[in-house]
């Protein structure tokens, strides 16, 4: 009897040292899958503090064109109250004479201008004169200071030009 209790406490060890082993691996098994769990948590918090800023970011800028955007429809109204109040001017018409379809006529006026003097341009003939050369030819020669439509100037610093006297014909 002694012998079949021994056998059985032999029998019974082998299976503890076997369930010890078993449990030993399967508690390795866990601990390396939770280490696996916890580095994808850290990247997963990671992404999402990264995508918080980035949010964070985008409504501060949309936040800010919401506030201009409120700003300009105030200065607008501002606008539209004056030029109601003090010049008697009704929205529909001052939208029909400034709105967005109608073009800005010095800018119309500016490109028109331009237009022309550079038709002008092409169509001058200076001569190869600067224009201060054609400005003297036109006046009538030398502008260095003796006479000046008609009046005779000084060269002395200060002194003003006196009126020449012209001969009838």
């Amino acid at each position: 009897m002694a012998r079949a209790v021994a056998d059985g406490a032999t029998l019974t060890l082998a299976r503890l040292t076997e369930s010890l082993a078993a449990a030993a691996e399967y508690r390795q098994a866990a601990e390396q899958a939770n280490k696996g769990r916890t580095e994808a948590l850290k990247e997963v918090r990671g992404q999402v503090r990264q995508l918080r800023a980035e949010l964070d970011t985008v409504v501060d800028s949309a936040h800010g064109t919401e506030i201009a955007r409120a700003e300009h429809r105030m200065r607008l109204e501002a606008l539209v109250a004056r030029a109601t109040e003090e010049f008697g001017v009704d929205v529909v018409a001052l939208v029909a004479e400034y709105g967005p379809d109608v073009l800005i006529p010095a800018l119309v006026e500016a490109a028109e201008n331009a237009e022309n003097t550079e038709n002008t341009a092409n169509t001058k003939n200076t001569g190869g004169r600067s224009g201060r050369e054609r400005y003297e030819r036109r006046a009538g020669g030398d502008r260095s200071g003796r006479e000046h439509r008609g009046h005779r100037v000084r060269s002395e610093p200060g002194l003003r030009s006196e009126p020449r006297l012209r001969r009838e014909r």
